[in-house]
């Protein structure tokens, strides 16, 4: 539990008036209830891999930033409030290398853009794979969680579904492949077995 009772209820309103309002409106009494709190996935350090700028190293004239990014400033975990700053920093550095690059430009089309990006049925099976990674590639991970789960989310790969929903289960698949390649625990991957 998250308890507020060491603050006066004048100064946590004056001072946290949008917790006080959020919390009131889920019906706690703040400062004195206790707000029951539980452990949650809030970023994912990117698979793509970049240097400082911001310049995917193994593609030339591609940028990424933000969550999609594995810029190498956070090691295995990030540290709280972070990643804000990481994402003006190399979005920036990302603009002006992107400005300056002279190299040649792809025109080619990108293969399944012409794919349907939703289909019937697709937000049940995202809401299954909310499910899926929540309650099985979490914060504490098994081998056996692990491989049910990437038979689940081989199996919603094979049948029909929209472009959107495709991109996510692959992003989910390479994330279970990665958990399970990984034996170990390190920073943020957890392994119990």
């Amino acid at each position: 539990y998250l308890s507020f009772e060491n603050f006066d209820r004048d100064y946590f309103h004056k001072r946290f008036p949008n917790i006080q309002m959020n919390l009131s409106a889920l019906g706690f009494n703040i400062p004195h209830q206790r707000v029951p709190i539980s452990p949650a996935f809030h970023y994912a350090i990117g698979g793509i891999k970049t240097n400082l700028y911001g310049e995917v190293e193994s593609v030339k004239g591609l940028y990424a930033i933000g969550e999609v990014a594995s810029t190498g400033v956070h090691g295995a975990n990030r540290l709280a409030s972070n990643s804000l700053l990481e994402g003006l920093v190399f979005a920036r550095r990302a603009a002006e290398k992107a400005l300056a690059f002279k190299g040649a430009r792809c025109s080619q089309k990108l293969h399944g853009t012409d794919e349907v990006l939703v289909r019937e049925g697709d937000k049940a099976k995202k809401d299954r794979l909310r499910r899926i990674m929540w309650e099985q590639v979490s914060i504490v991970r098994t081998t056996d969680g692990l491989n049910a789960a990437f038979r689940e989310i081989d199996e919603m790969l094979h049948g029909p579904i929209g472009r959107l929903l495709k991109l996510r289960l692959l992003t989910a698949r390479e994330i279970v492949r990665s958990a399970l390649a990984r034996t170990g625990s390190i920073g943020v991957h957890y392994r119990q077995d």
